[in-house]
């Protein structure tokens, strides 16, 4: 990402179950120059409400200057279910998280205030599960928000303090890591 944040402004991905943001950094410093958000998907996935995201994009340099996710209560859907689930917006995410701008370094901030708040990572979970569970007391300084900030697969491994290679469940994915080696070395 380094080499073509020039050309690679923003990247998503859906269907994970739970929605999450995630900043890249540069491989040589802490300096933030992504991120990439995981949207909720439209099935449940066990207590969570289903839900799509929305992007607005600046027309000029094509990069997102809000999203907003739209979820639909399925509690409330079930309790009259002749009537089509009403679907209504969750949040956006600039007045959600109080962040002036979608930018890398904005998102930074975010994780870090998140990092440094139980209330605002509280409201992170329960967002990211579409609020269809009861809201959680986050833990303070978590190593899941810490670890928001690892930009790829071994730093997130030794972020939470897990081996580069899992022999467990032992797959394709883990004979190619094996073989490539974590040759990045980060400062």
């Amino acid at each position: 990402m380094d080499r073509y944040q020039h050309i690679v402004r923003f990247s998503t991905y859906g269907h994970s179950h739970s929605e999450s943001l995630h900043v890249i950094r540069a491989m040589n410093t802490t300096d933030p120059i992504g991120w990439y958000m995981g949207t909720g998907s439209g099935t449940t996935g066990g207590y969570r409400n289903p839900s799509f995201t929305v992007f607005d994009f600046d027309a000029e340099y094509m990069v997102p200057v809000n999203a907003h996710t739209y979820y639909a209560n399925l509690t409330e859907a079930n309790s009259s279910p002749t009537s089509l689930p009403e679907w209504k917006e969750l949040h956006d995410l600039k007045t959600e998280y109080g962040m002036s701008d979608l930018s890398p370094a904005s998102m930074s901030d975010f994780i870090t205030r998140m990092y440094n708040d139980v209330d605002l990572e509280s409201l992170y979970n329960w967002n990211a599960n579409r609020r269809g569970a009861p809201r959680q007391k986050a833990l303070l300084h978590s190593n899941f928000v810490k670890c928001l900030v690892t930009s790829e697969t071994f730093e997130n491994r030794e972020c939470y303090g897990e081996p580069d290679i899992n022999p467990y469940p032992f797959g394709l994915t883990s004979v190619f890591e094996l073989i490539i080696g974590n040759w990045i070395t980060m400062k």
